[in-house]
């Protein structure tokens, strides 16, 4: 009796997975077309998109970012004899001023959205 099943198992089955298949494709409607509509990080092709541009500032902003960190370090790796110790104390007051002026840029950034808003009120 171990055999493969018979009709009426398979037609149960079928039936439970039509059910289910219905039920996935109702909930999946709405991904569907959330992914067909958005294009996050994936641009339309043409060099004049607004998608292709933006992507394009966004990683050139990053490199940047990062370049302004590690200028820094390379110029104190030029500017200093080759001592480590030496590096590191003209690359570190370096980053901290650097970072230090990022905080106090949005700090008066804030403090005039504020300003703003009062007047706005």
């Amino acid at each position: 009796m171990g055999g493969t099943p018979g009709p009426p198992a398979i037609s149960r089955a079928a039936a439970a997975v039509a059910v289910v298949l219905r039920a996935l494709g109702a909930a999946a409607a709405p991904l569907r077309l959330l992914r067909e509509f958005i294009r996050f990080l994936d641009p339309r092709l043409g060099v004049g998109s607004a998608d292709v541009w933006t992507l394009g500032t966004i990683v050139l902003r990053n490199l940047l970012l990062n370049w302004l960190v590690l200028v820094p370090l390379l110029a104190a790796a030029i500017l200093t004899p080759p001592d480590p110790m030496s590096q590191i104390g003209l690359a570190l007051p370096t980053i901290i001023l650097y970072e230090l002026s990022i905080l106090a840029v949005r700090m008066i950034e804030r403090s005039r959205e504020r300003e703003e808003t009062v007047r706005a009120v």
